[in-house]
């Protein structure tokens, strides 16, 4: 399918622009004559108003287009987590994930044309996975204040709903090309940077779903499970992230197992997303690559100062990994 412009009229049609005040934005209403069938591009829910600032709750109904074709001229995509998957008793299914900070502005054109041409998914007699992932909801904006979002699912059968009851395949594809958009759009600008600080409570896990092996950390917490019940946790001065980082850069080192058998590193990059990596004998798996920190970085995460054992929550250690206590 063609992205349709959201002034085009339609022969014999009537296009009319209604301003809602009360939502704060404009909703486009076409009426056709006789038998011709007009689409329907206009929201299924209302647009948040702060939408091109920040994400808003996962929790609220997603501004799908009614007809499953998003209008083209969009000028920004922004990646924010979808409704959050629940059984009947409450019990997550799945996490959210980190939402990047910065929006997509290049390339936007490009990734309209990708969802409008997804086919429809083949739904009858499928069997998908009971492995529930995140919920990635891309928020397509426009000149006017006016946004459109579609929803890839991550787990089970990772079908893209462009519309209320309307399924996609191929949503892989989605996820993948804003990841690539955004890395490039990235090259050409300056990192907002961040003083934010990961811990290592395993009920704080959500990680950033933009995956590149070309990581500059702004702040790194290393930590470690002594007695397999307790975690300890140490956080990095910024002269030791910034060794940190240079260690990365040069690339993996090859050497024989040593240091604790399990430990695991969080952070924030420069660009804010939120890394978590563990790893066994001092490997980490940073990316699609692996980082396997020098014998001198070996010691300055070993000799860092840890904070007191800190109890896993008991859903944890009771199994339940999806009471909101994921397993690392």
């Amino acid at each position: 399918m063609v992205a349709v412009p959201r002034s085009r009229l339609l022969a014999g049609g009537l296009a009319v622009a209604v301003l809602v005040a009360a939502v704060g934005i404009v909703l486009v209403v076409r009426v056709g004559s006789g038998n011709l069938a007009a689409p329907d591009h206009s929201a299924v829910a209302p647009v948040p108003e702060d939408i091109a600032a920040s994400c808003p709750a996962p929790g609220r109904d997603l501004p799908y287009p009614a007809d499953g074709v998003l209008p083209e001229g969009a000028v920004a995509v922004r990646l924010c987590n979808g409704p959050l998957l629940r059984t009947d008793t409450g019990q997550l299914l799945a996490t959210g994930f980190d939402a990047p900070d910065d929006v997509l502005t290049t390339g936007v054109g490009d990734l309209v044309d990708l969802v409008n041409g997804l086919e429809p998914a083949v739904t009858e007699g499928r069997l998908c996975h009971s492995i529930a992932g995140p919920r990635f909801a891309y928020w397509f904006l426009y000149p006017d204040g006016d946004a459109r979002a579609v929803l890839y699912d991550a787990g089970g059968c990772r079908d893209t709903t462009t519309a209320p009851g309307r399924l996609a395949g191929g949503g892989q594809a989605l996820e993948r090309g804003f990841a690539r958009a955004l890395l490039a759009q990235r090259a050409h600008e300056e990192p907002p940077g961040t003083d934010e600080v990961a811990g290592c409570n395993p009920n704080d896990a959500p990680v950033s779903p933009i995956v590149t092996s070309d990581l500059a950390f702004a702040t790194l917490t290393y930590c470690t499970l002594p007695d397999g019940s307790r975690y300890r946790e140490g956080h990095l001065t910024a002269a030791q992230v910034a060794t940190a980082n240079r260690d990365i850069r040069a690339g993996a080192s090859s050497r024989a197992c040593t240091g604790r058998p399990f430990s695991m590193v969080r952070g924030y990059t420069v660009w804010g997303d939120r890394v978590v990596t563990s790893g066994t004998c001092h490997r980490y798996r940073l990316g699609r690559g692996t980082w396997t920190p020098s014998p001198r970085v070996v010691r300055m995460l070993e000799g860092l100062v840890m904070g007191p054992p800190e109890k896993q929550c008991a859903a944890f250690k009771r199994g339940h990994r999806n009471q909101g206590c994921p397993l690392w």
